[in-house]
């Protein structure tokens, strides 16, 4: 299998390409591809998103998973006393009702639960506003990607990366610094995530004022601070931001050892590009009193384009969202359900088409929700290929509409030389039991939460 993680930020966007075969994983591919526009007024789509998809060819059997920004992403956490799983998402569709700081019908969301004991254990309850995600999916139309299988908070994709790493054996904090937004991960062995709006932008503008310098020269300052004979200087200049960061991550350390006693972080992994600013990681272990590992050294990377280790802290969230397009994520669950993705590529190309095949695609849209219906009310039901066939008779479905929805459906579509169309069944009971374990919903309320989504007012689970 072939799977891609593209990490879209303020300052750049990264691309990697993997193979996955049986757990192991090579890295095909890897790019990163700076903004020209960094900063609040990023054209759209972003001129880096366009360029790395120019640089990169995407197979249109590829799976594809794309970050939704962790600054953007809402986290809660709470606990819970052992429930049985029937029950499990109700309960804690009350508690995002309650901690959610919107209706909940405006965003999507997911859960994911961390045993964290015999007697109780926590949920991470993650969410984002429909229009983001819409946003967030809307810039990679736009630039020519025909279908993305994966929408992840970076926060999460992050933490798949380092916990598929075996980073988090002890007590650890991560700090992401990014150009305008730091991402702090505690994990212990639950998961918790805090974003700071401090990063690598105010560095930049304390150069610019005290040093009088263009933002270009700033950069290039920051990237050669200690060949500088200004060093000393420099660093004292930055000094009130990196005691700003220290603190920030000091507060987060406090405020999660308060909810869980005799909780001691052991070590601490720095990622994210602007942690490449030479004396910065040395400034955080002398302060925080945390030894920083070195997680390039911490997994054996093979591939043509092994050497990702060089570029590694600005590219690990990139590699966790390759890692869940290709199964091996701890957090499987994300923002577009799979449940749902049918649904979603149709709706997509309704966009694209024109009267009488809309008419054609109307009819496979039923025939596709009555087919999914039935495989979960039904695990065992084989797939009736014979109504989709019968049903279009090969009338305007072309190679563009098939690749479009067969990239979401369960079923494989061929066309024939006579113009007729083959159907293959892809389902498998397999299919329910991972959808059943990344997020187990009973069967009336994945149907009703279909039910609504065909109205235009779908939910996400």
């Amino acid at each position: 299998m072939i799977t891609w993680g593209i990490d879209v930020g303020s300052s750049d966007t990264k691309f990697i390409k993997l193979s996955v075969n049986d757990e192991q994983v090579e890295i095909l591919e890897y790019g990163v591809y700076e903004e020209k526009d960094a900063g609040p007024t990023l054209s759209f789509p972003p001129s880096a998103l366009s360029r790395g998809w120019s640089k990169h060819k995407i197979g249109k059997h590829d799976q594809v998973a794309i970050s939704v920004p962790g600054h953007r992403a809402i986290a809660r956490f709470t606990r819970l006393p052992p429930v049985a799983a029937n029950r499990l998402p109700d309960i804690v569709r009350y508690e995002a009702e309650q901690q959610m700081p919107y209706n909940i019908d405006e965003i999507a969301w997911f859960f994911h639960h961390f045993p964290t004991a015999p007697t109780e254990f926590e949920v991470g309850i993650f969410g984002i506003k429909k229009e983001v995600l819409e946003q967030s999916l809307s810039q990679f139309e736009e630039v020519g990607f025909e279908a993305v299988h994966i929408a992840q908070a970076s926060t999460i994709a992050l933490y798949n990366a380092l916990y598929y790493a075996g980073v988090f054996e002890e007590n650890t904090v991560v700090v992401d610094i990014g150009h305008e937004f730091t991402q702090i991960i505690i994990v212990a062995p639950t998961m918790w995530t805090r974003v700071v709006p401090l990063g690598g932008e105010r560095l930049l503008e304390k150069l610019v004022k005290d040093f009088k310098l263009s933002e270009s020269k700033a950069k290039s300052l920051l990237k050669s601070v200690e060949e500088s004979k200004y060093a000393r200087q420099i660093f004292q200049s930055m000094q009130p931001v990196y005691a700003d960061l220290v603190s920030e991550i000091q507060r987060s350390i406090d405020f999660f050892s308060s909810t869980h006693h005799d909780t001691k972080i052991n070590k601490m992994v720095v990622t994210g590009g602007c942690s490449k600013i030479p004396g910065l990681i040395k400034y955080l272990e002398q302060n925080l009193g945390i030894s920083n590992l070195d997680v390039a050294g911490n997994i054996d990377l093979t591939g043509p384009k092994a050497d990702f280790r060089l570029t590694d802290r600005q590219l690990w969230t990139a590699y966790g969202l390759a890692l869940q397009a290709g199964g091996l994520a701890e957090i499987e669950e994300q923002f577009i359900p799979p449940s749902l993705s049918p649904i979603a590529a149709i709706k997509k190309a309704f966009k694209k088409i024109h009267f009488p095949a809309l008419v054609t695609l109307i009819v496979i849209a039923a025939i596709f929700i009555a087919i999914l219906v039935g495989a979960i009310t039904n695990p065992g039901r084989e797939v009736l290929t014979e109504e989709l066939v019968n049903a279009t008779g090969g009338v305007g479905v072309n190679a563009n509409k098939i690749d479009l929805l067969e990239s979401y459906a369960l079923i494989r579509i061929e066309m024939l030389p006579d113009g007729g169309v083959k159907v293959t069944p892809q389902y498998s009971p397999a299919y329910d039991e991972f959808n059943a374990a990344a997020n187990p919903l009973s069967h009336q309320m994945i149907k009703q939460m279909m039910k609504e989504q065909i109205l235009g007012k779908g939910t996400s689970p």
